[in-house]
């Protein structure tokens, strides 16, 4: 008997393909820039380097085997799945949009110079300034959405039981 995959397995696996191809793509434009060897042009130090380069090793072949895993139906390409979107919905709760909203929600404060220091606004995704109110609240808003969004997908990889019966063992 076969079992569809989940809708939300198929977003995994995009999504992890899609990091694991852009991570590819950043560890070879970094090297390229700027080699291991130390100069003027790049001051980061061979140690730095080479911690960068085994991080990039590690998270790619986990990033590797967690895809192979989702594709066979393996337990641990579950389980790989679900830390993918632990760190993938900490690193969006963790953005720059996403902080500056939820502060703007908790601390109650309508002004965002008063909110942030110029240096840190200034350089806002997308170089946004919210010269009015309705402007941060639309981003709010969509911020607030996306985020949702992001985390009830993880929530239904990590939790469903459709997602559980296409991970149990094949009759």
């Amino acid at each position: 008997m076969s079992r569809r995959r989940p809708a939300s397995v198929w977003i995994t696996q995009i999504l992890l393909l899609f990091t694991v191809l852009l991570s590819l793509r950043a560890v070879v434009i970094s090297f390229q820039l700027c080699p291991i060897s130390a100069s003027e042009a790049c001051p980061i130090g061979l140690t730095q380097r080479l911690l960068e380069l085994i991080f990039a090793v590690v998270y790619l072949t986990l990033a590797i085997v967690g895809l192979w895993g989702l594709q066979r139906r393996k337990k641990y390409g579950r389980w790989l799945g679900i830390l993918f979107w632990a760190g993938f919905v900490a690193v969006l709760l963790s953005s720059d949009g996403s902080r500056m909203v939820y502060h703007f929600i908790l601390h109650g404060s309508h002004d965002l110079p008063k909110l942030y220091p110029r240096e840190y606004y200034k350089d806002f995704p997308m170089n946004r300034f919210y010269p009015t109110h309705s402007g941060l609240v639309i981003d709010a808003f969509s911020t607030i959405f996306v985020n949702l969004l992001f985390v009830a997908l993880a929530a239904h990889f990590s939790l469903a039981k459709t997602v559980r019966q296409f991970f149990s063992k094949q009759e």
